[in-house]
């Protein structure tokens, strides 16, 4: 009598290639989630840092603008935002943007009494990051007509300067340099 079926030894080795596939599938997965995330968190700093350039480049026409506008960087807080840059007097009413040594001139940093915008434009980052070389890095300011880049209030600054975010050891940068050009890694 001819009995049609499998044998467990079959049964087996299949349960197994099914479980070994299945564990490479769900690793795959979890890393192409994180490669993901790396990408959307760093589309949103480079979408930021646009938005503030070209709100300088659109204050240069506008009367009684700010002295330009800026991104922050808040890394306990895992934020970004972008603000504007007024006088350090804060009153907006007789702004002297050209000298950022009188008291009453920019400090090309932000301010968070004076400096936020109304609706605030700001994202919270879901990963953690890291900004440095060649210095500490919290706020990047553009300042029309050209736009002209101040780094930590420094309107004169040399090099690039990098932002790193990293996710489980997968690390991504965004590295904006003197004159305001953005690239990636």
């Amino acid at each position: 009598m001819n009995r049609g079926g499998y044998t467990l030894i079959e049964i087996l080795v299949v349960f197994t290639i099914l479980t070994l596939m299945s564990g490479i599938l769900l690793t795959y997965n979890r890393t192409g989630e994180r490669q993901i995330l790396l990408f959307r968190e760093q589309a949103k700093i480079i979408s930021l840092i646009l938005r503030a350039k070209s709100f300088a480049l659109g204050a240069y026409i506008q009367a009684g603008a700010p002295c330009g506008y800026g991104v922050h960087f808040d890394r306990p807080a895992k934020e970004v935002r972008i603000f504007k840059d007024s006088p350090s007097n804060g009153s907006g009413l007789s702004q002297d943007c050209s000298n950022p040594n009188k008291a009453e001139g920019p400090d090309y940093q932000y301010n968070p009494v004076t400096e936020n915008l109304d609706p605030p434009i700001m994202e919270k980052l879901g990963v953690d990051f890291v900004i440095g070389e060649p210095m500490e890095l919290n706020d990047i300011v553009f300042l029309p007509p050209e736009p002209r880049v101040a780094i930590n209030g420094n309107p004169a600054p040399t090099g690039t300067f990098t932002v790193s975010i990293s996710n489980n050891g997968t690390i991504k940068t965004v590295k904006v340099n003197s004159f305001g050009q953005i690239s990636t890694n």
